[in-house]
């Protein structure tokens, strides 16, 4: 953990990522069969062994799925305490398909709240959206609290907008490289199952 001037410590959240990927890919129907590539890569940054291999090979589909769970609960739990500045930082490293443009445009609106704690910023902004959204009893928000809250939502669009194409293409550089982890674990399931569709047949004369 790195620490600044003013005796803030950056959360080590970064090597516990493939934990997130993990849970996203095993949500998805299409992407479920590269889970093991993205538990391999935790495992690496965990150092759970070599290549962490060695730690996911052999265990049961139910000890997987808890190992994200708590690996991912971690992983929430630190980048919750990071600063905006961090989370930029991080995802930044790992947009490479935004174009200049944009990544200009993000860079201005995280400028705005690099100070800001991460998961205190994320939950300001949610109680400001919901209470803007009229969704809530009237005895709890009046009409004239709904319009000042949509007043100062207005302020966070920019920023949520921006977030969400960060994120959009730092996420797809890491699900690529858990799916070239998966690859040949995954082309085994494939091989697999094209084998039971299409059973070799018996060549002519063979017992």
């Amino acid at each position: 953990m790195a620490e600044n001037n003013d005796g803030y410590v950056k959360p080590d959240f970064e090597k516990y990522a493939f934990a997130d990927v993990a849970a996203r890919l095993a949500n998805n129907q299409e992407d479920a069969s590269y889970v093991g590539g993205a538990m391999e890569l935790l495992g690496k940054n965990l150092d759970f062994g070599a290549d962490g291999k060695e730690y996911f090979k052999y265990v049961t589909e139910k000890a997987i799925e808890d190992a994200i769970n708590i690996e991912y609960a971690k992983f929430n739990d630190k980048i919750s305490k990071a600063k905006v500045s961090d989370i930029y930082s991080w995802r930044k490293s790992g947009a490479s398909g935004a174009t200049d443009e944009q990544k200009k445009l993000i860079g201005a609106e995280f400028a705005k709240f690099s100070n800001e704690n991460y998961g205190k910023f994320m939950e300001k902004i949610g109680a400001i959206k919901l209470k803007a959204s009229g969704k809530l009893p009237q005895s709890i928000v009046s009409k004239e609290d709904v319009e000042k809250a949509k007043k100062e939502y207005q302020k966070y669009v920019g920023f949520e907008e921006a977030y969400a194409l960060l994120e959009k293409y730092h996420y797809e550089s890491l699900r690529t490289k858990a799916i070239e982890a998966s690859k040949p674990a995954a082309y085994g399931n494939l091989e697999q199952k094209l084998l039971q569709l299409n059973p070799a047949k018996p060549k002519e004369g063979s017992n």
